[in-house]
């Protein structure tokens, strides 16, 4: 591990230096932990934002699925519907 001058100077005994030494790792050690513990949110956070968008897609795949499938009823009742009026049309004209 690099330090800077100040750290290896000799008018440090070896006892001063091991304890500016653990100073800096400790420091070093909660900043890292602190880091850890905000990825560790974010994280958290984009996952309940994943769940929530696949929630919202799969709403809109199966609000799209009726919609779809009330539009092919709609479609078939039209069908239904021309077929009986021109039968009716046919019926009428051969009276």
């Amino acid at each position: 591990m690099v330090f800077s001058d100040k750290y290896n100077s000799s008018s440090y005994s070896g006892n001063q230096t091991d304890c500016i030494d653990f100073r800096f790792l400790r420091k070093e050690k909660e900043i890292a932990e602190a880091q850890v513990e905000l990825i560790q949110a974010e994280s958290s956070r984009y996952r309940q934002q994943t769940d929530y968008l696949e929630k919202q897609l799969q709403e809109a795949n199966k609000s799209l699925a009726e919609e779809r499938q009330q539009s092919q009823v709609s479609r078939f009742n039209q069908v239904i519907f021309q077929q009986i009026f021109l039968a009716l049309l046919l019926s009428i004209q051969t009276v």
